[in-house]
């Protein structure tokens, strides 16, 4: 009997400094049954000629070239295009572990499992791990109903209330899904051009779908950092979007009829990506009185401040919780000194202003971390 087949679906766009690396991860996967589709998303850089090489010497790529729309859209055309059993959709300046499929795949049959979730380790631009997630919630298989009362929160966020880090994480390339449940429930990716977090929105979509996931508590994926990120770039109209994500997400747990529980942890990547922006505004290359404006606009925002008050941050990070205090206060300057390092200095501005910077949970010994 031949083996089954598993589609991967590489989204391309002016990745050729990174694109070889991925291909031959997956080329050289141990287990070998595998269509592999280059969607080249318009790319202006040499990528288009590194599809057409690798499509020439290894008859399981094909190379399709298309209009630029955008990764979701770049997914989607993938979608369209495979007929394996299982699919996973790899993004192209990343790679993977040799014997990631053969892994998923076994554990997808042994499982009979729609969906098989596993970890990452993410890497710096020399190479180096810098972090490795690995996932170990209190279950290795979900089904029925514990989809989603109980996989999906932990799979959105981590459960600041308890101090509980499952080590799932909720983005499309962590995880192998069987195609005909994506095909018959009509779901695709959502654009990340309409929606900020494309994964976050159109993975809380599929997971009402989902009957039974198994997780392989392995890291498998390599995310890479690189040049091209623009986590960094300020961007004015970013907290409108990570409103305007936050509102769709609610939009579809009524649809759905998904728990409070899960909608309370999406308080969690609203309040991650409104901290990013934060710190893109405070280390941006704007004046002084710009980034205060910015910034005031934001953490004074009644959309913020409602969601503050009902997200449960007791057992989050330190510097997290600081950060919220001063958001709820809407204390603009010790804001920004706390995003940009300047942690003491925050806390000495808070003293002129009779309040410690450190109260509650937080300790006024030790230093502040990393957001």
């Amino acid at each position: 009997m031949e083996p089954i087949l598993i589609s991967v679906v590489l989204p391309v766009y002016n990745v050729a400094a990174y694109l070889e690396r991925c291909i031959e991860s997956v080329v050289n996967q141990t287990y070998q049954n595998l269509e592999i589709f280059l969607i080249d998303d318009g790319s202006t850089d040499e990528s288009q000629e590194i599809c057409r090489k690798w499509a020439g010497k290894d008859h399981r790529i094909r190379h399709i070239r298309k209009e630029n729309q955008g990764l979701g859209m770049a997914r989607n055309t993938g979608m369209e295009y495979a007929a394996g059993k299982y699919i996973c959709f790899f993004d192209s300046d990343d790679y993977v572990a040799l014997d990631t499929l053969e892994q998923c795949c076994a554990l997808a049959q042994r499982e009979q499992a729609d969906v098989v979730c596993f970890g990452f380790h993410r890497v710096s631009k020399t190479g180096q791990i810098l972090q490795t997630r690995t996932p170990c919630p209190e279950h290795l298989t979900y089904q029925g109903e514990s989809v989603r009362e109980e996989f999906l929160p932990e799979l959105i966020a981590p459960d600041t209330a308890a101090g509980k880090d499952s080590g799932l994480w909720m983005s499309a390339w962590t995880a192998l899904y069987r195609l005909e449940l994506l095909q018959t429930s009509g779901w695709q990716f959502a654009s990340e051009r309409v929606v900020l977090s494309e994964d976050l929105y159109s993975l809380l979509r599929l997971y009402g779908f989902v009957q039974k996931v198994a997780v392989l508590p392995k890291a498998l994926y390599y995310y890479c950092e690189n040049e091209t990120s623009l986590s960094r770039t300020f961007r004015p109209d970013r907290y409108a979007r990570i409103k305007d994500c936050y509102d769709a997400c609610m939009a579809v747990c009524q649809e759905l009829g998904y728990s409070e529980k899960v909608r309370r942890r999406l308080a969690y990547p609203y309040l991650s990506n409104t901290v990013a922006a934060a710190k893109q505004i405070s280390q941006s290359r704007l004046s002084w009185r710009e980034k205060r404006r910015y910034l005031e606009a934001m953490i004074r925002d009644s959309h913020l401040r409602q969601v503050l008050a009902g997200a449960e941050v007791g057992r989050d990070t330190r510097s997290r919780k600081v950060l919220f205090f001063l958001f709820s206060k809407g204390w603009v300057l010790p804001c920004m000194l706390l995003l940009v390092g300047k942690a003491y200095a925050a806390a000495a501005i808070c003293r002129g202003m009779n309040f410690s910077l450190f109260t509650g949970n937080c300790n006024a010994r030790g230093k502040i971390g990393a957001y």
